[in-house]
């Protein structure tokens, strides 16, 4: 509310990175703003269509009143491992989606510097989306706009990811899986979720309790290709 934003504000998020302009998306959305908009193709597109840019800051008018609960929209949200489980037990056909890259995915690399372990929560499937830790090349055109979602979801549905489930995106801290989410919101997909704690939060709960949250290393497609961790 000190930026003035309220559940009634329209609001237009944009970055050089899709991944950062939606996860802040996500947060705005998650909280009950009711118009949520995510630029496409970011500044670069604003700046190639040749449109006014301007130096300084805005000093908004604070809020007095959100005017609305806050969160809003809790059930997009599946904050921890735990949380995961628990919506798991109340829908076993509910789909966890990994965003991350193949080499990520099937336990090459684990993608960051600061998470040692590699692998995946037992369970989750391939949403291809990403070539590193740090883009979503296969959601994105060359100059950053979202592609044909189309073609996107005919990967996914490989994989069982399909719109009329309930699907659950993460990657390793929910960048990634803020911008699948948003593109499936914007297709009409209607059980979406993020699961925002992702690969970092799944393998600490493993370090403490391995058979209760087991991971997965390898293609799981191919039961002479995967390990289970538990």
């Amino acid at each position: 509310m000190k930026k003035g934003v309220t559940k009634d504000t329209p609001v237009i998020i944009y970055s050089s990175d899709i991944n950062a302009a939606s996860r802040v998306a996500f947060v705005a959305y998650w909280l009950g703003v009711d118009q949520v908009k995510i630029l496409d193709g970011g500044f670069n597109a604003w700046q190639s269509a040749k449109y006014t840019t301007a130096k300084g800051n805005v000093k908004p008018k604070a809020a007095k009143d959100f005017k609305g609960n806050v969160p809003g929209r809790p059930d997009i949200l599946i904050s921890t491992s735990a949380d995961l489980l628990a919506a798991q037990k109340k829908n076993p056909d509910l789909v966890l989606a990994s965003t991350r890259s193949w080499a990520e995915f099937t336990g090459k690399t684990s993608g960051y510097s600061y998470i040692k372990d590699k692998g995946e929560p037992k369970g989750a499937v391939y949403a291809k989306a990403s070539k590193t830790s740090a883009d979503v090349a296969y959601l994105t055109n060359s100059d950053g706009t979202v592609k044909d979602p189309t073609k996107i979801f005919a990967d996914w549905k490989k994989w069982g990811i399909t719109p009329d489930k309930e699907v659950a995106f993460y990657c390793g801290t929910g960048w990634r899986a803020a911008t699948a989410f948003f593109i499936t919101k914007q297709s009409g997909w209607k059980n979406v979720k993020m699961f925002d704690g992702g690969w970092y939060d799944w393998d600490k709960a493993h370090q403490k309790h391995p058979s209760q949250y087991p991971v997965q290393v390898g293609d799981p497609r191919d039961k002479s290709k995967v390990k289970i961790l538990d």
